[in-house]
Parts: C-alpha cells; sequence; structure tokens
C-alpha cells in the first residue's frame, strides 16, 4: 500500500512538472472597458476552448459563456492543466470528476456599449463527482462492497449515475482569468490579501445545481 501511494504522488509530481497543474498568482475576476465586450466574449471562447472544454451556451443578451462537463483524471492526464496541487492530482485520479465553467460579464446591459464605462469579468469554476446509485457497502471489508443493478430502472432508460456539485475550483478559475487578460492585453495583478483558493459549494455561493 505504501508502495502504490509512492507511485502515485511520484507520478503527480511528474505530472505537475510537465505542465498538468493549473497556475494562477490573480483572482477570478477583472475588468475590461465597456467597448470591448464582444472582444471578450470571443476572448472567453477562445481561451475555454484551448483547454479542452466544449463551449455550452454563449449568451452575449445576457453576459454569460457556459462549458459541457470535462472530465478528468488527474495523474493519469497529465496534458490537462485543472490540478493546481498534487492533492487535486490525486483526487481527480482516484474518483470520477469533471468541471464546469461559466464567465460571466456585469453591466453589459447598459443602453451604450460603445460609450465610456467598464464591465467586470467573473469566471466560476465547479467541481462535480460523478456518482453510481445502488452502492452497497461491505463494513468488514470495503474490498468486497459493490453495486446492485436495478432492471426495471435500466428498462425505463434511468440513469444509473448522477453528478454532485462538492466544490467551486477558484485557483483553475483564476488560471483561466489569467489567460483571457493576458489575451486581451490587461495586466494580471494579484491580489495578496486574498489569494485564490478552493471552496466548498456549500461553504460560498449556491453554484449550479446546488
Amino acid at each position: 500500500m505504501i508502495r502504490m501511494m509512492s507511485f502515485i504522488f511520484g507520478a503527480a509530481l511528474v505530472a505537475c512538472l510537465l505542465g498538468g497543474c493549473a497556475s494562477s498568482t490573480g483572482t477570478v475576476a477583472f475588468e475590461i472597458s465597456a467597448d470591448r465586450y464582444g472582444e471578450a466574449i470571443e476572448v472567453a471562447r477562445t481561451t475555454l476552448r484551448e483547454a479542452r472544454f466544449t463551449v455550452d451556451r454563449v449568451d452575449a443578451q445576457e453576459g454569460i459563456v457556459t462549458t459541457h462537463a470535462k472530465s478528468t483524471a488527474g495523474l493519469g492526464t497529465p496534458w490537462d492543466k485543472e490540478q493546481a496541487t498534487l492533492l487535486d492530482e490525486v483526487s481527480d485520479f482516484v474518483n470520477q470528476h469533471e468541471r464546469v465553467v461559466r464567465v460571466m460579464f456585469t453591466g453589459h446591459d447598459e443602453p451604450d456599449l460603445s460609450a465610456p464605462g467598464v464591465l467586470a469579468v467573473e469566471v466560476e469554476v465547479v467541481v462535480y463527482r460523478v456518482r453510481r446509485g445502488g452502492w452497497r457497502v461491505e463494513t468488514e471489508s470495503i474490498s468486497r462492497s459493490r453495486h446492485a443493478r436495478d432492471p426495471l430502472a435500466a428498462s425505463r432508460g434511468q440513469p444509473g449515475t448522477f453528478r454532485q456539485a462538492i466544490r467551486r475550483d477558484d485557483v483553475f478559475a483564476a488560471h483561466l482569468a489569467d489567460e483571457m487578460r493576458s489575451r486581451l492585453g490587461i495586466p494580471s495583478v494579484a491580489n495578496e490579501n486574498e489569494p485564490a483558493s478552493v471552496t466548498a459549494v456549500g461553504q460560498a455561493d449556491e453554484g449550479p445545481g446546488s
């Protein structure tokens, strides 16, 4: 067991050194001039696509860009950049995790976006854990636990899995915000008083699906 854990953490370290860990010196929010709203929408789409996310919704009228859920296997997929720490690498490796990104623009609904003004841009990332129903835990030996199968549910087309929002990933959100700022030519300013962090969904603003 100890040898296996040493291998996992060693592999995670290699993955981070190869660029598989997200890093950020900024925050999840920044500001742009109002006349760059259309450009910022396109930059958000490009940044998400290059991060291997599939864009789900682009609503310029509502000021929001969202993605479909993207799965990652942590240290098993070293080309992904969602993970910021070794713990993230291991957690995503041993659990089936997915992330959904939402980019929100505030102030976009002003009457005249060509006039001088400022828009706020905020990036939100929520981590979901995919769970299977019918899990039967064996109290004497966890290795003997198994899943029960409901043939009636399968015949009705009911899904055997469900997603549960477990936390907000502000570190990866800040990484994406840094990328967008860079593309827009806006200097990245680190917030030393409130560094980016990973926040439990239940302890912060309500995330999607909560």
